[in-house]
């Protein structure tokens, strides 16, 4: 879907309070899903943009950030 728009960058607002135990999210995303995520943006291969957003499960916050970002340079996931 993203390539019919023929884009020239990809810029991903990374707002990990998506993340199912996020105290104020309303989604259920897991956190097994991030580096995924990560690694469908790579699949890409536009130049990218990551600004980091929102997250307030600070015990995990720092893991889910890396996941994705470890998934956008196509390293294996931590713990894999």
């Amino acid at each position: 879907m993203v390539e019919s728009f023929d884009p020239d960058v990809v810029v991903v607002s990374l707002g990990v309070d998506t993340y199912g135990p996020d105290p104020l999210s309303d989604l259920a995303v897991t956190d097994d899903l991030f580096h995924p995520a990560g690694v469908a943006v790579a699949g890409l291969d536009l130049p990218l943009v990551i600004v980091q957003e929102g997250g307030y499960a600070v015990d995990v916050m720092g893991l889910l950030v890396q996941q994705f970002l470890r998934g956008s340079a196509r390293l294996p996931a931590v713990g894999s």
